[in-house]
């Protein structure tokens, strides 16, 4: 079961709207704050794979998403069904 507050709410409806118009475009969304050693890792894989650290953390999240969807369905579907029809 998905539990959000408020303005987690706000937040997906946000998203969800702008999916109706806007399908290709990079967003910027968040910091991400890493611990040192895990922060030294990725700049070291950065350089390794010859890839941005945007890059190597938007396919992370890709692939959890991913994942995710595999075993429970697609995301935005679940939330339009199961969220959103209380607002």
């Amino acid at each position: 079961m998905i539990v959000l507050s408020g303005s987690d709410i706000d937040d997906v409806v946000k998203f969800i709207s702008k999916l109706d118009y806007d399908h290709g475009k990079k967003i910027f969304l968040q910091r991400v704050y890493l611990d040192l050693n895990t922060a030294c890792k990725l700049h070291i894989l950065s350089f390794i794979e010859e890839r941005s650290r945007s890059d190597i953390s938007r396919r992370a999240i890709q692939m959890m998403i991913d994942d995710y969807e595999r075993e429970y369905g697609n995301l935005i579907n679940l939330v339009k069904r199961d969220i959103l029809m209380w607002i």
